[in-house]
């Protein structure tokens, strides 16, 4: 087996070589300001395929997500409920990390905040200032993007191009362009840290490179050195690439998130941190999940299609979420709704219903399953290892589960039996399906007395009888659904 997968730098499809047997993956994080909603869940779903795929193939993995849990909208939000940014901060960490876990992401190995880390990014502005990277103004220290010749590289555009986009506005700054590593704030601001350091100059790092437009307010220029003292907080991009740095490195293998962090965020990171080390390249696979769209249009509060992991999980499972995103490749847009959930519902009631046929089909003395299970295998092995193929993957266990679907009616044999089992499962351990979240279902005599009379409002053709029942057993955690075979009752 060999691995390719596209990398967005290079713009083409690499053979997966990495630094050594322990292969390092940062995947950008939220910023914690709201509930999480289903494009975050394309993007984690998406990198915790990556990360099991990888870990399939032998080596061993430290994948990291950051949170951003000191941004404008956090403070912004925490006003407008009057509260403290940190307490909406933790609040929405730990409603995402309970979306993890209903989502089936197991292989996060670290999630780290950029409050706990003020030390580390201090410690990258600094070091950025003291290589001529970053200049300081009256309202904070901003990096310059003239210094960096491969601005745009990730993007493909150049300093121009870029100028389209939405940049944050400061007069003070020598460039529309330059980026905020360090925000001035008045001192007691929530969140706000003390910024002292004295910046040595000489080697080409003159005063005027460092000082800018009103910075002799927080910086003083004597002997050689520059010292600095201001309260702020720290920027956006410069807060994942402290948190990478400490945990990862200066230089790692794959750095994952949405198609839109592109640019400005992963642009500003690779200026950041191949500034900071002075080794190229920072990333040697950046991977970018496709965009989301709702019932074909962009997500968004105003369009009341604004759609929360915990809101869906209140109708489906998370293997049926994971199912919807995986039916189609990670770098391919996705438009959602509750259409797309229903067929992919459908297609693991199929894969469960091939697992209970197999496991109930009378045994043979002998039969040639073996070569189509060998024959899907391969399949699966091949679309994984082309750039994470999941569609791939699900049509070969499909193969698997149509082989059996047409062999259990005349028996299988116990060996074919045990491979078909162990290869369905090989590959939904990968996907991360078939969990049997939802089939565990205990019912009580009285749900029991309810489903049965909703099977005889049906018969009798009461429907109103029969969908008050649904409701009230919904209202219990139970959804009941109408097949071929009858009523099957399932955990919500």
């Amino acid at each position: 087996m060999a691995l390719h997968i596209y990398d967005t730098l290079s713009r083409k499809k690499q053979l997966f070589k990495p630094i050594d047997k322990n292969v390092k993956m940062f995947v950008c994080g939220p910023t914690v300001y709201d509930s999480t909603h289903i494009g975050h869940a394309k993007t984690y779903i998406s990198s915790d395929v990556m990360a099991r795929w990888i870990r399939y193939h032998g080596y061993d993995l430290t994948m990291l997500i950051n949170i951003t849990d000191v941004d404008d909208k956090i403070i912004k939000r925490a006003a407008d409920e009057n509260t403290k940014p940190i307490d909406i901060a933790r609040k929405y960490e730990a409603q995402f990390k309970h979306c993890m876990v209903r989502i089936g992401i197991t292989n996060v190995d670290r999630y780290e905040r950029a409050h706990d880390h003020i030390k580390e990014i201090k410690n990258q502005v600094i070091r950025l200032l003291e290589n001529g990277s970053a200049y300081i103004t009256e309202t904070g220290i901003y990096y310059d993007i003239n210094m960096f010749k491969d601005y745009g590289k990730l993007s493909g555009q150049n300093p121009e191009e870029l100028s389209r986009h939405r940049i944050e506005p400061d007069r003070t700054k020598r460039s529309p362009h330059d980026f905020s590593i360090w925000k001035r704030t008045p001192k007691g601001s929530d969140p706000s840290w003390a910024f002292d350091a004295d910046i040595r100059i000489g080697e080409g790092i003159t005063a005027e490179r460092l000082m800018g437009e009103g910075s002799e307010q927080v910086a003083k220029a004597s002997d050689g050195l520059i010292s600095i003292s201001m309260y702020g907080r720290p920027g956006w991009h410069i807060e994942d690439t402290a948190i990478a740095e400490k945990y990862l490195g200066v230089q790692y293998d794959i750095h994952g998130g949405g198609l839109d962090l592109i640019f400005p965020h992963h642009e500003c990171e690779i200026a950041q941190m191949e500034s900071v080390s002075g080794k190229r390249p920072m990333v040697r696979y950046w991977v970018h999940t496709g965009l989301l769209t709702v019932d074909g249009k962009k997500m968004s509060k105003s369009l009341k299609n604004f759609t929360t992991v915990d809101s869906l999980l209140k109708l489906y499972t998370g293997e049926t979420l994971r199912m919807t995103f995986i039916n189609a490749h990670y770098r391919s847009p996705i438009d959602f709704s509750m259409k797309t959930m229903d067929q992919s519902k459908a297609q693991l009631d199929r894969l469960y219903g091939s697992l209970e046929t197999l496991r109930s089909a009378k045994e043979l003395d002998m039969d040639d399953m073996e070569k189509e299970i060998s024959a899907a295998l391969k399949e699966f092995e091949e679309s994984m290892d082309d750039d994470f193929n999941t569609p791939g993957a699900i049509k070969a266990i499909f193969e698997i589960a149509a082989s059996i679907n047409r062999r259990a009616p005349l028996g299988i044999s116990r060996s074919s039996k045990e491979r078909a089992e162990r290869a369905i499962m090989d590959i939904a351990g990968v996907l991360g399906i078939l969990t049997g979240e939802g089939r565990d279902l205990k019912l009580t005599e009285a749900q029991k007395a309810l489903i049965e009379e909703r099977n005889m409002a049906r018969k009798s053709g009461d429907y109103k009888t029969s969908d008050r029942i649904r409701d009230q057993l919904a209202s219990q955690g139970i959804a009941i659904d109408d097949t071929k075979d009858g009523q099957k009752a399932r955990k919500i």
